[in-house]
């Protein structure tokens, strides 16, 4: 048995290992984890451009829900939309708590601030329809 050297301590530790099958052993998991950073290089920015996707699509609806039901009418609109523009403006907030963990924008605290201020006045106004029976 081999001390001291890498290949000598993977064959105490199976003896039916020559030196030959450790180093080919030590070769594959170096070529793994290879395969792994460069498939986790590859999909790190498809995975980022996907939240920005998602990011602007709930966007793009909330704006569509602010257009039908502006700040004056925002009282007189369905319970089933404001509980929608809600969910929606809960996950705006997780997607842009998301942008902040890749520091991508140093204003992202002021976003998610302006949204749960809005979203504090859609519960408002859920409210307000519940109690009307709407």
């Amino acid at each position: 048995m081999q001390s001291g050297t890498l290949p000598g301590l993977l064959l105490a530790v199976r003896g039916d290992t020559t030196a030959e099958q450790a180093i080919v052993g030590i070769m594959m998991v170096f070529f793994l984890v290879a395969v792994c950073g460069l498939a986790w290089l590859v999909s790190a920015p498809l995975y980022a451009r996907s939240w920005s996707r998602y990011e602007r699509r709930l966007l793009e609806q909330s704006q569509e829900f602010r257009g039908r039901w502006p700040g004056e009418h925002l009282r007189q609109a369905p319970a089933v939309e404001l509980q929608a523009e809600i969910e929606r403006c809960w996950q705006l907030v997780l997607a842009l708590e998301h942008r902040m963990t890749r520091r991508e924008s140093p204003d992202v605290h002021h976003e998610i601030a302006a949204v749960r201020v809005w979203i504090r006045s859609v519960a408002d106004a859920l409210n307000a329809a519940t109690a009307e029976g709407r």
